[in-house]
């Protein structure tokens, strides 16, 4: 069955900016799901994005709602329902049973071990009891189901693997040239350590444009490397980048500025140790024409394929970082140049066309065009 009605709910404590909420930097949860209702509102379906907002936030052609306007929502069975990161065994005073309900997560194991503050076992027994909840769950990668599925005890059934969409990176093409500049656009929590370890041994210009604020935090607290669960608090990120004068420190781009900065560089640095899901971060790289230089960590390997450099080992070394630096140190434009011809072949499965459609077979709606 066709449904006509999407209303994306975020019970989370990220709040789209006012105006266009593009005009500000957000987590990449939040900019996948704002991409996803941008998508289908221009393919014709009624959306409402139901979440924290501050007042006159608009997005074009989608209604904007608090959580707390949920239970008003009609039931029918032209609705679905997309919830973002919600692992509630229930939602009180949210009854919808025509309605088609979906589970976008971007969430590892191991986040979910440091997010619930528990063991793996408690884990798995509170996400095996809140699916029931769910028609269908997508997860960001092929890795990231496999995860849950070896981790949480997933039966893959109703499972799907759609990836990030960012559509609000459009695709470049750029000439291959030797590369000189680098930069490193993801959350502190995730890669930062490496990245500052990775400058100090190379040549390149290193600019990190990240900051925890977007988390409403000011410190460093990265989840531990080691796989043990739980959370490492390096310090204040202020701190943290005063001890690293090697590197370059911006403030996060707004979502709608991110294609023009990334413009202004060849390489994405992300030596990621929390073994990332979905990585926006690499999907705009990639789309953006630059070459993602990235560990071998979650679903990096995947996303990237043949089209970037993954560096194998621990990325919290101090041997990964010289691996890494002399890897940066040995590309060639012949390099870029190969690298950017397997670019081509991502955009199969990173392009919008591809994501929307299996958008659109998941959550019942018409594909439509834009």
């Amino acid at each position: 069955m066709t449904r006509s009605r999407l209303a994306i709910v975020n019970r989370g404590s990220i709040a789209l900016a006012a105006g266009d909420p593009f005009s500000a930097p957000l987590p990449g949860s939040e900019v996948v799901a704002l991409n996803i209702a941008r998508a289908f509102a221009d393919r014709g379906a009624i959306v409402t994005y139901y979440g924290l907002s501050a007042a006159g936030t608009r997005v074009p052609r989608v209604a904007i709602e608090p959580v707390s306007a949920l239970p008003r929502l009609p039931d029918g069975d032209d609705l679905t329902v997309l919830w973002l990161r919600d692992y509630a065994t229930t939602v009180p005073d949210v009854a919808l049973p025509s309605a088609r309900h979906v589970l976008l997560t971007e969430d590892s194991a191991n986040d979910l071990r440091a997010i619930f503050r528990s063991d793996l076992a408690t884990v798995a027994s509170h996400v095996r009891s809140a699916l029931p909840r769910y028609d269908a769950t997508v997860f960001a990668s092929r890795w990231h189901r496999d995860d849950w599925g070896e981790r949480l005890g997933l039966d893959p059934h109703s499972s799907v693997v759609v990836h990030n969409l960012a559509a609000h990176v459009p695709w470049r093409d750029r000439p291959a040239t030797v590369p000189t500049r680098v930069v490193h656009t993801s959350h502190p929590r995730k890669a930062l350590a490496a990245v500052i370890a990775i400058a100090r041994l190379t040549d390149l210009d290193v600019t990190v444009s990240a900051h925890p604020s977007l988390y409403q935090d000011d410190h460093c607290r990265v989840i531990h490397p080691d796989g043990s669960g739980g959370w490492v608090d390096r310090g204040r990120f202020a701190d943290v980048a005063a001890a690293s004068p090697w590197t370059r420190f911006t403030a996060p781009r707004p979502v709608a500025e991110m294609a023009a900065f990334l413009d202004g560089f060849d390489i994405l640095l992300h030596p990621d140790y929390t073994e990332e899901t979905g990585a926006t971060t690499v999907i705009e790289a990639l789309r953006r024409g630059l070459l993602p230089v990235v560990s071998d960590r979650g679903a990096l390997p995947e996303l990237v394929g043949n089209a970037g450099l993954v560096i194998d080992g621990d990325s919290w070394t101090a041997d990964y970082a010289c691996r890494c630096a002399d890897a940066l140190a040995a590309l060639t434009s012949s390099d870029m140049e190969r690298y950017g011809a397997a670019r081509a072949g991502r955009r199969a499965d990173l392009g919008d066309e591809s994501i929307v459609a299996q958008w659109a077979q998941v959550l019942c709606l018409d594909e439509g065009k834009a």
